[in-house]
């Protein structure tokens, strides 16, 4: 039933409604004469979900309360039915926030809301409406937990703050509301006896995704942490896609989580990954992990990143296929306009056009080639490899537990690829993200013995500096990792060629320290001098 006294917008909702393919009742009438003949037709049809507009009277008057009055109205008389409420962030949903929660105390109910700004698109609606329906009404659940206490206390406001510079303003002005949504509706499930999540964020990465750690506290049961990811609603669905694609039942060691439990508001999603098998707060960012051992046990490093490739990540890579495609085209899928930021890089840190053929540094007595036209220019194999990759293996998205094992997380680049992919990604990690040597002389020294070596086992000279030979040690045993996963080929042009384009992507990150970006870019053109 869609109870509305704006016949345009009513007219539109019940027609994509039909379209979905439910039966619509649409109530006429305006003010008394609609809630007499909604009621009237509650008492002689079925109605097993109702779209109420909370101000029926008097759009305007903020104190109009006959939607609400209508919806408790309802819930006296079909407590079954489901309530999606229609409100105006004026400037917060307080008003419907409230109805909701009220709606809580007469259990079983499920319950949403929509904005009436702008129609809700088809897929949006459709899915709102299927998730309500999903709902076990008769268990006592409800669709939003409003008793559930959220610890620390200013956890909302610190997502607020991460996602208020990525949204529209009709977005940023309703966010905290948004956000309590989110994690409320997230956890109603837990039903009695849930009485509040502790929550601990993760490090930010350069996207826009926050992922946290969660502890449910109930009454009469105990219950595992989650790791659960928090970002821009389109991003959690494309991620979800992927790992019901790519990841759920196929990482190994028994460290093949579930992502089950999703909530979304009109522009953020979440999802918890669940079943574990250990607690995540046992987990450690493969980053602290490094930090903890590159200097006295290099070793422990090697282990790990042997466990990554050869058991979490095994399925992934037992069963490659030959694709028949330039890597020239691979290239431009993965780094988008990548002329364009590369170019965008170059201007940041040297001296010269994206045409010339030799660049300075700023502030340097440093020549480098160009790497832009090497890339452009270069022949390149007209096929590759292709498995499953992750995507993005940094040393946020990969970590370790207690007994050097790994797990995986953020799934929103993974998918068939190329099969150096997460190889290169990972040594570009360790370089640039993770190394914290700041002597540029040594650094480049270091970028001259990774690009001297003519195949993928070659051992690669030793150094001086202890961090530079353990990571040597390091990187060296991650190219003798790509060699056999792609069958020992030679490998070396593909190799340099996308650990360039990495390295150069990051020229491109403005709040980066200067001295990476520089390293970056002298390191890129060491590689290319390959070609």
């Amino acid at each position: 039933m869609v109870i509305d006294d704006e016949e345009t917008w009513k007219t539109s909702i019940s027609n994509r409604l039909k379209t979905i393919g439910y039966e619509v009742v649409v109530t006429p009438g305006v003010c008394e004469q609609l809630i007499e003949e909604s009621l009237r037709l509650m008492g002689s049809t079925r109605i097993d979900l109702a779209i109420v507009d909370m101000r029926l009277c008097d759009p305007t008057d903020k104190s109009d309360s006959s939607g609400k009055d209508l919806v408790l109205e309802i819930k006296r008389r079909c407590r079954d039915c489901i309530i999606i409420a229609k409100t105006i962030y004026e400037p917060k949903v307080e008003y419907t926030v409230e109805l909701l929660r009220k709606l809580g105390e007469i259990p079983p109910v499920a319950s949403d809301y929509i904005l009436p700004e702008e129609l809700p698109k088809k897929d949006d609606l459709e899915n709102k409406v299927k998730r309500l329906f999903s709902l076990d009404r008769n268990s006592g659940g409800v669709g939003i937990n409003f008793n559930l206490v959220i610890d620390p206390d200013d956890t909302i406001s610190k997502l607020r703050e991460h996602f208020s510079e990525l949204l529209s303003e009709q977005y940023r002005y309703s966010l905290e509301e948004e956000l309590e949504v989110l994690l409320k509706s997230l956890y109603f499930e837990g039903g009695e006896g849930l009485d509040k999540i502790k929550i601990e964020p993760r490090k930010k990465g350069k996207t826009s995704a926050l992922v946290m750690l969660v502890k449910p506290y109930y009454t009469s049961k105990h219950l595992e942490a989650e790791i659960v990811k928090v970002d821009l609603k389109k991003r959690i669905e494309k991620e979800l896609s992927n790992f019901n694609s790519y990841v759920r039942g196929q990482l190994g060691g028994r460290r093949s989580p579930r992502a089950e439990r999703v909530s979304y508001t009109d522009s953020l999603g979440a999802f918890a990954l669940t079943d574990l098998g250990i607690d995540p707060f046992d987990l450690e960012e493969f980053g602290d992990y490094f930090k903890r051992h590159i200097f006295n046990d290099p070793h422990k490093i090697i282990n790990v990143i042997k466990v990554h490739f050869q058991e979490t990540c095994n399925n992934w890579f037992a069963r490659p296929k030959d694709v028949e495609k330039p890597l020239k085209t691979w290239i431009d899928q993965e780094f988008k306009n990548w002329e364009v930021d590369f170019l965008e890089g170059l201007n940041w840190v040297s001296q010269g056009k994206g045409n010339e053929g030799i660049i300075t540094l700023y502030g340097l007595d440093i020549s480098l080639r160009n790497p832009i036209p090497v890339i452009r220019q270069a022949k390149l194999s007209s096929e590759y490899k292709q498995t499953i990759t992750h995507g993005d293996l940094n040393d946020r998205n990969f970590l370790v537990d207690k007994f050097h094992r790994t797990w995986l997380i953020d799934f929103y680049r993974t998918g068939p690829s190329h099969i150096l992919r997460d190889f290169t990604r990972l040594e570009t990690t360790l370089l640039f993200e993770l190394m914290e040597t700041e002597n540029l002389n040594a650094l480049i020294g270091f970028s001259e013995k990774l690009s001297r070596v003519r195949s993928l086992d070659d051992e690669i000279p030793s150094l001086e500096n202890q961090e530079l030979d353990n990571m040597r040690l390091i990187i060296q045993e991650i190219r003798r990792l790509a060699a056999r996963a792609q069958g020992l080929r030679e490998g070396i042009d593909d190799y340099f060629m996308i650990c360039s384009c990495y390295a150069l992507k990051i020229t491109s990150f403005k709040n980066d320290p200067p001295i990476r970006r520089r390293h970056s870019l002298i390191h890129a053109s060491k590689l290319l001098e390959h070609f």
